[in-house]
């Protein structure tokens, strides 16, 4: 999808979602969109809240990491004397998660004294129900695997992390350059209709009806 961030969704480009809830969380000091794309940028500057950086070539493709970037503009931000205690990622690909969210992830972390949270969702069908299909496509390895034979509520539920919202503290994020931190990090549970992660069209527009509900429904 060319130029999906920028794409119009309910009356907003994509990206636009992600600046307004973050732009709307109390828990915020500092808003950062970090793009190559000019276009992306202008788009971004539209909210006078956010300051926009520009991506280093050595970022700017498909290879790069998105831990990569935010320890880019960390630095950039330190240069600069900013310091701050935590870093929250909040993809644009994420339109559903909002400023309640962020604000509550930081109350769970608060609550738990935890060392950071990550936005998880559960699963549709259990994890032992899922597996790797060969290239050959031949089924003997994956009914090896799985556990098909048993009912989904016979299982404890699965989750797996949305994509939604990443809190973690700076000092852990440049000493172990992952937002997975192996010790301390709590789970913020998001319904899995607000998880929606666009990667292609489809998600594009059962992301754009829950919006248009969720804009019904408030008004």
């Amino acid at each position: 999808m060319p130029g999906k961030n920028i794409l119009q969704i309910n009356g907003k480009p994509l990206i636009g979602w992600t600046i307004e809830a973050g732009c709307g969380s109390a828990r915020l000091d500092k808003i950062v969109v970090s793009t190559e794309d000019e276009n992306i940028a202008q788009v971004a500057r539209a909210w006078n809240a956010v300051e926009v950086f520009n991506r280093s070539k050595a970022l700017a493709t498909d290879d790069a990491s998105t831990c990569d970037v935010v320890l880019e503009v960390v630095e950039c931000l330190t240069a600069k004397g900013e310091q701050y205690g935590y870093v929250v990622v909040l993809q644009p690909t994420s339109p559903l998660r909002t400023e309640t969210d962020i604000d509550e992830a930081f109350e769970l972390i608060e609550e738990k004294e935890a060392i950071g949270a990550i936005g998880v969702c559960e699963t549709e069908h259990p994890v032992e129900w899922m597996g790797k299909i060969p290239p050959s496509r031949l089924l003997d390895s994956f009914f090896r695997e799985t556990e098909l034979t048993r009912r989904s509520q016979d299982y404890m539920p699965s989750f797996l992390v949305n994509g939604a919202i990443y809190i973690v503290p700076v000092n852990r994020l440049q000493e172990e350059k992952t937002f997975f931190l192996k010790n301390g990090m709590v789970a913020y549970l998001m319904d899995r209709k607000e998880s929606i992660d666009i990667d292609n069209e489809y998600d594009m527009q059962l992301a754009e009806w829950r919006l248009r509900e969720r804009t019904n429904r408030e008004n």
